[in-house]
């Protein structure tokens, strides 16, 4: 309808990916290069995240154009493939002959065969998936499979996987650690930023045809940015909405009020009361983090714990000691020592130095923890929320409280080129890896470095082991971890990256 009064050709902000038109601001151009190169190359399993909307499907279109003509691909995009007929779904889209009744097995061979063939004529094979969030887990695993089909000098075949965050936590799981490991890139897709949004419009707008300046006003594409978060496909029906809008009232120009008319009528704008749930959060927020800030501050800084707290601190402690189980000694070794307490009759007393608990003997609980990206982390902000049920363990809650602040320091000093590794992420609700944590802190020269994080309402810890100079050291002391926190799938992280992250939201 708008087509004519703003000089257009066609609808320049359809939702359809459109290869012809593509934006290369927001790291989408840098990204595609990589994977372009990573698939050169002869990784085994690629990966890109990215929320719902912000053009993981257009990267996943504009690959398939962009690859060489010696590189055949393959596309998935039904994500509840059972692990039964995953190998019949490629199997279908390289036309390899074969029925719905050939056994799984056979069809493996089939598909060996094929991509033998393949790299004999010098040629690749890829499987693009997309929606990989929604693949169940059994199915995934049976990916890593694919993942073997090998010579003795590349793969057989390589994997991109396009998923939203939700992938990420899948992939968290213990039980397929094996797949994660074989990830050799992994990309997330951000969020444009206000720039890039300004950017993004006038690239399509100038895509359909139209030569004159800017139609939106700086309020309107403002307006855009909030209303969309930066997401390509909330942008796309925003202004859509928005022209029409400023046509009906044969305007020239699209105002922000014209994109408060388009948001109004989108669906994926939900009826709530934000200015007063921001209000309330503000308010919550002036209260509890003074308040968090002077007992953080008091229990990690001052040389001890002021009198206040350590008649809770006693009556915790006699609660927990007459209410816990005994534990057998022969399970468990006693600590060496602990915590003491001042009460308001005796003010001389310190903390003694933390010393560690022999854990040799001890069942290595059967907790499910996630690991995260280094994204992941960066979109969470810096916390000293204890929950209750770390409360009633007074020497956890001042060890954490401890490592929160020393994690702190360490990462606003950090600037050189150094590498650590990245432990786990547990939430408050396991608490058995913080004691182990706790326990093995100081021993075999170990330093435990800990975040605190509110993520999605839910608090976690992300704990981080020692500093490296190299990526090699940090790597090859992955390899001598114990069975307990190997669990949880460590992985080598370069700390700038964090401490950019940390810096960035402070």
């Amino acid at each position: 309808m708008y087509y004519e009064h703003f000089g257009l050709n066609h609808n320049p902000f359809r939702n359809t990916p459109d290869t012809r038109i593509f934006f290369t601001g927001g790291k989408r151009g840098a990204i595609l290069e990589a994977l372009e190169y990573a698939i050169s190359q002869g990784e085994g399993i690629l990966k890109v995240v990215g929320e719902v909307g912000s053009g993981k499907t257009t990267i996943c279109r504009m690959l398939e154009t962009r690859l060489a003509d010696n590189v055949e691909t393959v596309f998935l995009a039904n994500p509840s493939l059972t692990p039964e007929n995953i190998f019949h779904a490629i199997a279908v889209d390289l036309r390899i002959p074969h029925s719905a009744s050939t056994d799984k097995l056979t069809v493996m061979q089939l598909l060996q065969e094929y991509l033998l063939q393949r790299h004999s004529e010098n040629k690749q094979v890829v499987v693009l998936i997309e929606e990989a969030q929604g693949m169940p887990l059994a199915t995934l695993e049976e990916i890593r499979l694919l993942s073997n089909l090998e010579t003795r000098h590349s793969k057989l075949l390589q994997l991109v996987l396009f998923g939203q965050p939700e992938l990420d936590v899948n992939l968290s799981v213990p039980s397929i650690r094996q797949l994660r490991e074989r990830i050799s890139y992994q990309f997330y897709l951000s969020p444009f930023a206000q720039d890039e949004v300004q950017e993004y419009l006038l690239l399509r707008l100038r895509g359909a045809g139209y030569r004159g300046p800017n139609p939106f006003s700086t309020g309107a594409m403002k307006k855009i940015r909030k209303l969309s978060n930066g997401l390509s496909r909330r942008i796309n029906l925003l202004a859509d909405k928005s022209l029409l809008a400023a046509f009906i009232e044969k305007k020239d120009s699209v105002s922000a009020k014209h994109v408060e008319k388009a948001a109004a009528e989108s669906s994926f704008v939900p009826i709530r009361n934000w200015h007063n749930m921001v209000m309330k959060l503000a308010l919550l927020l002036v209260v509890a983090i003074p308040i968090a800030g002077w007992i953080g501050y008091q229990l990690a800084s001052k040389d001890d714990i002021p009198s206040i707290f350590a008649n809770s601190f006693k009556k915790l402690q006699e609660v927990s000691q007459a209410t816990a189980p005994k534990p057998s000694p022969a399970k468990v070794a006693p600590p060496a020592s602990s915590v003491k307490m001042r009460s308001s009759a005796d003010t001389n007393k310190k903390i003694e130095p933390l010393k560690t608990v022999d854990i040799q003997n001890k069942p290595i609980p059967t907790v499910q923890t996630n690991t995260t990206t280094q994204e992941a982390v960066s979109q969470s902000q810096d916390s000293v929320v204890v929950p209750n049920k770390i409360m009633e363990d007074p020497q956890l809650w001042v060890f954490l409280n401890q490592r929160i602040k020393s994690t702190q320091e360490w990462l606003e000093k950090s600037e050189k080129k150094l590498y650590t590794i990245q432990l786990m992420m547990a939430s408050s609700s396991k608490i058995e890896w913080l004691k182990e944590v706790f326990a093995a802190h100081g021993s075999d020269n170990r330093i435990f470095y800990i975040r605190s994080k509110t993520l999605r309402g839910n608090v976690y810890y992300f704990v981080y082991l020692n500093e490296y100079n190299s990526f090699t050291q940090a790597r090859n002391d992955i390899e001598g971890l114990s069975a307990f926190f190997s669990l949880s799938g460590p992985f080598v992280a370069e700390i700038s990256e964090i401490t950019k992250a940390y810096k960035a939201k402070l």
